[in-house]
């Protein structure tokens, strides 16, 4: 069985994602800065051939992109050095992400918080008899 990179849902998914990465760039002008064929670079972009590591590499480094997200539409965990390379509108998107994580914790740390302080249910209690059992449950 042969490989056919016009059905393999990788092949597509990576050229689905340079196209919409490199919006706007003629096969030329990607060929040119990356120093592919342009032949190479159409194939690449129209998912009749699985681009190479090389050129996804070269893509990167030209267009100042993160690779991660190219292969796998997330970005990197470590978004310091693409953030170093985006636009006022990206860095602000970027910016209320974090603060929208940071209300998230602090929300999650005062639940936390206040759970520990209250007296659970559970604690250990001790009858006349000295043993220690839980409340809640029935001492036999």
């Amino acid at each position: 069985m042969s490989f056919d990179a016009a059905t393999d849902p990788s092949t597509r998914f990576i050229a689905s994602q340079l196209n919409s990465f490199l919006e706007g760039k003629t096969f030329r002008e990607v060929a040119t800065q990356t120093g592919f064929h342009p032949e190479t670079v159409r194939r690449y972009f129209n998912a009749d051939s699985r681009a190479s590591a090389d050129f996804i590499r070269q893509v990167c480094i030209e267009f100042k992109l993160d690779a991660n997200q190219i292969l796998t539409g997330h970005p990197c965990p470590d978004q310091t050095t693409a953030l170093r390379y985006a636009d006022t509108a990206q860095l602000l998107a970027e910016l209320a992400r974090r603060i929208v994580r940071m209300e998230d914790c602090a929300i999650g740390n005062a639940i936390l918080t206040r759970s520990a302080q209250q007296p659970s249910e559970h604690n250990e209690s001790h009858d006349d008899t000295g043993q220690g059992h839980r409340t809640g449950e029935i001492s036999t």
